[in-house]
Order: structure tokens, then C-alpha cells, then sequence
């Protein structure tokens, strides 16, 4: 999956974005300049959305400063407080897009989607230069040997969780059988291929739960259950509780948590 990196303080906005692009790229929110530069040289992205008015910077001075580091970064500015002259500082920086709010979930999610592919299509084999290499796409690099390369796959199989790499084209790509693979990977990771591929899954369904409105079959088939029984069998085994459980729960505390500070 792709990596949108937001940067805009609405919580709002942060999850209707998060939900615009939930088949196709992971959503990482942040509420300042500050958390952006510090996740971006940390962890990198594939795609920048900004809002203009952020609360210790503007969001055309980010603009340039990326365009004069990563030029070949998308940034895409969605903004509550944008006009002509906003719009058009922006387009003369470079960026690919720009929206004003309330903007319409299916027209981001398309373009969005349509950037990243443009950029860095999914199924070709491409160098990233916006961040450290994040998993192989292809063949895995092995200079550093298989404990390298498994490395990678552990990352991307947790990257791509509708499309991970499979245990047996891991095994194919390192002309190991599947024992001693099995025996690498856990020696490596510390776990089981597919342990590592279930948590993935769970943990990104555990954000969906909190922060979207998708179904319980919707939220099975993002995250890459093939079907609803299966998902809820594993989510209860490694949670504790079935998915409409936890979604639950989470919005009761979260009902509690608010209901506290208004009463403050």
C-alpha cells in the first residue's frame, strides 16, 4: 500500500481522508510542521496532502521547502482557508492538486490514487527517493544477504497487506525450501511468516475500527481476510474480542473520554 502522509490539525479531516484511502494507501495524520518533517525524515511517504493554515507554519512554505528537497514528492494541498491567490502560489510550486474543503471523498480518493500511479506505479519496479528502501518490489535485494532480505519482505508484507509477498515466492526468490525458510524467517523476525502477516492485519484493522465508518465485511477485505468469518475467528484469537466488540468498546471510552472533558 501506498503511504499518504497528512498534515492538517482537523481530526475531521483526518479521518475522512484515512477513509478515502483506505484500498489503496495507509493514512499517517500529523497536526503541525514540526511532526511532518520529524515523520517524513523518520519514515518517509509516498504522497503529501496539506492543509494551508497549519498551527506553526503555512502549508505553501512546507510546500516549497519539500519541493526543494524531494522535487519528486507529490504534495496535494486541501485547504479550509484557501482563494485564487492560494490556489495559484500553489500550482506555481508544483503541487499536483488542489482542493477545497468540504471536498468530496471519491474525487480525492481518484485523484490521490491517480498521482501515486503516475509517480510510482504499482506493479513496475521502481526506486523510491523519498524515503529509505520500504521491502522489494520484484526480485529482494540480497546484497546484504537473506537475513537482509527477509527483512525487507517482513516490511512490505506489512505495507501491503491486500497483496503481500507470498511465503512461497520468498522462498522461490531465495532458493530456499520452505522449512528452511520457515526456520530463516522466524530465526530473523522473531516470529512465523504468517503470524507476522495476521498481527499486520489486525493491527491496521484495529485502526480502521477506531477511526473509520467501513463494515465489518468492508474493514475484512481491506486489510486482506478473504471473508468475514475468517476475520473475526482471527481478530478475536489475537484481540480477546470480535471485531464489533472492540469497535464498541472503543467508541464507549471514547464517548467517556469526551463526555469528562466537557464536563471539566
Amino acid at each position: 500500500m501506498w503511504r499518504v502522509l497528512l498534515a492538517d490539525p482537523d481530526r475531521q479531516d483526518q479521518e475522512r481522508l484515512t477513509r478515502a484511502c483506505a484500498r489503496f494507501g495507509r493514512v499517517v495524520s500529523v497536526s503541525t510542521v514540526a511532526r511532518l518533517r520529524r515523520e517524513l525524515a523518520v519514515r518517509g511517504a509516498d504522497l503529501v496532502v496539506l492543509e494551508h493554515r497549519l498551527p506553526d507554519g503555512s502549508g505553501l512554505d512546507v510546500a516549497a521547502a519539500l519541493r526543494a528537497r524531494w522535487p519528486d514528492l507529490p504534495v496535494v494541498m486541501a485547504t479550509a482557508s484557501g482563494s485564487e491567490a492560494v490556489c495559484a502560489a500553489a500550482l506555481r510550486l508544483g503541487l499536483r492538486d488542489y482542493f477545497i474543503k468540504p471536498w468530496l471523498a471519491g474525487e480525492m480518493a481518484a485523484s490521490l490514487r491517480a498521482i501515486l500511479s503516475a509517480v510510482r506505479p504499482a506493479t513496475a519496479e521502481r526506486p523510491n527517493t523519498f524515503r529509505p528502501m520500504r521491502g522489494f518490489v520484484g526480485r529482494p535485494d540480497r546484497r546484504g544477504g537473506d537475513v537482509a532480505a527477509i527483512r525487507q519482505a517482513a516490511q512490505r508484507i506489512q505495507e501491503d497487506l491486500e497483496d503481500p509477498v507470498s511465503f512461497g515466492q520468498l522462498a522461490r526468490e531465495l532458493h530456499l525450501s520452505k522449512p528452511a525458510l520457515s526456520r530463516r524467517f522466524t530465526r530473523t523476525i522473531g516470529m512465523s511468516y504468517r503470524r507476522l502477516v495476521n498481527d499486520a492485519r489486525i493491527a491496521r484493522a484495529r485502526e480502521l475500527l477506531r477511526s473509520s465508518r467501513y463494515t465489518m465485511t468492508e474493514i475484512a477485505q481491506i486489510v486482506g481476510f478473504g471473508d468475514l468469518p475468517r476475520f473475526d475467528k482471527v481478530f478475536k484469537a489475537v484481540v480477546g474480542a470480535s471485531p464489533s466488540s472492540f469497535r464498541q468498546q472503543e467508541t464507549s471510552e471514547r464517548n467517556k473520554l469526551l463526555a469528562d472533558r466537557t464536563g471539566s
